[in-house]
């Protein structure tokens, strides 16, 4: 065979298996699906590396209500989502919609309200083109049938996890807690009937999935179950209410950026006291917040080592407490210079690290009680609010 066509072949092979993955990029209404369930709609997809699975969490443990997920998607510049997940981004936000809007479609479609979803999103509608088709198009009215229920049918899928507590080794001093089986098998071995022209389709059984996916989904990428745009103020507020640490003093030097409060509390109520809902929340704003004071720290030195170029000397302007009076008795080097600002880092360190004990301590400690699946529990809302 001539060299030239191996060379084509092999690189014809190389962009088919790249090209292969998920169909987030696909119109919805090419997916061969039966139903509009969450896990029926994320295996249609052939979600292998859970791209998908990870956005839908990702929108309903994020947001009790679509209002505030709209807002976020107004303010969303949507290159802060790597490249490769934009898609299933996209997707996974319709999806959201579709779930949460679904008795209310139908309401208006039967009120007579044409055209009334592509008015009201119109400032997104480039980030719900599936959902204004599935809401425009009656033929696909039908599939809304498989996830809308009354409330008592939604109540029985709360807090059903007898599924992934089957699979879950128990922690101990010894191990961590682990799976002992695939969960996502586990629910695929689930035999129901999958399609919405079947008289015999079980809504109730899909959201008993359904809540059990969200789950499990929980339980694997906490990156993206935390909110990816604004810094969450009651974490910082913490942070920087804890100022004496033994003979120590912090510095104000470097107070926290104080945020305008989100719309919905992130406590968490336990034994009277409030802690956040999630580890996710938690982990995420608190690094959040060391960047933020290593980076002040850093700028500060900066400006101190400016200063002392332009006037030929070390000393350090307004120094207070105990730092003022370890400066009287060090001579005015460049070492030194850098040593009190080494001062700085160490005892944010410590206050931080107090601060991360106690903090998620409580966060686990809630987080276990009550707030396992928020995910779920805002996916059964959903068919409770508007049942």
């Amino acid at each position: 065979m001539n060299p030239k066509h191996i060379i084509y072949l092999f690189i014809s092979f190389f962009f088919c298996h790249v090209a292969y993955g998920d169909k987030c990029a696909d119109p919805l209404t090419s997916i061969d699906f039966q139903n509009f369930s969450l896990f029926h709609l994320i295996k249609a997809h052939d979600d292998k590396e859970e791209k998908l699975s990870t956005w839908i969490h990702f929108f309903f443990n994020q947001f009790r209500s679509v209002e505030s997920a709209v807002k976020y998607i107004k303010k969303l510049n949507i290159n802060l989502i790597n490249k490769e997940d934009q898609a299933c981004f996209i997707r996974g936000f319709n999806i959201y919609m579709i779930h949460m809007l679904a008795n209310q479609v139908i309401t208006v479609t039967r009120n007579g309200g044409k055209n009334f979803y592509d008015e009201k999103y119109s400032n997104i509608k480039q980030y719900c083109i599936d959902f204004l088709e599935v809401a425009n198009t009656l033929s696909l009215h039908k599939y809304l049938n498989s996830i809308m229920m009354s409330r008592d049918v939604a109540r029985k899928a709360e807090g059903n996890l007898g599924i992934l507590k089957s699979v879950i080794k128990k922690v101990s001093m010894e191990h961590p807690a682990m799976f002992t089986a695939d969960p996502m098998k586990a629910l695929s071995a689930i035999k129901m009937v999958e399609s919405v022209d079947d008289p015999s389709m079980d809504p109730s059984k899909f959201a008993i999935r359904d809540y059990q996916l969200l789950a499990i989904l929980s339980l694997k990428n906490h990156y993206y179950n935390a909110n990816l745009i604004d810094p969450i103020s009651n974490i910082r507020e913490d942070i920087d209410s804890k100022v004496r640490l033994w003979f120590r003093k912090r510095s104000k030097l470097f107070r926290l950026y104080k945020p305008p409060p989100m719309e919905e509390p992130l406590y968490c109520y336990l034994n009277g006291k409030h802690y956040y809902r999630t580890p996710d929340y938690f982990v995420q704003a608190f690094f959040s917040a060391i960047k933020e004071k290593m980076t002040k720290i850093y700028t500060h030195f900066l400006n101190n080592f400016n200063s002392a170029v332009e006037k030929k000397s070390y000393k350090i302007e307004e120094l207070k407490g105990i730092r003022y009076l370890k400066s009287l008795f060090l001579r005015k080097t460049f070492p030194n210079f850098v040593r009190l600002h080494v001062d700085y880092i160490e005892t944010e360190l410590n206050f931080l690290k107090e601060s991360f004990l106690d903090m998620y301590d409580n966060t686990i400690n809630c987080y276990a009680s009550k707030y396992s699946n928020v995910a779920g529990d805002h996916y059964v809302d959903s068919k409770i609010m508007t049942a």
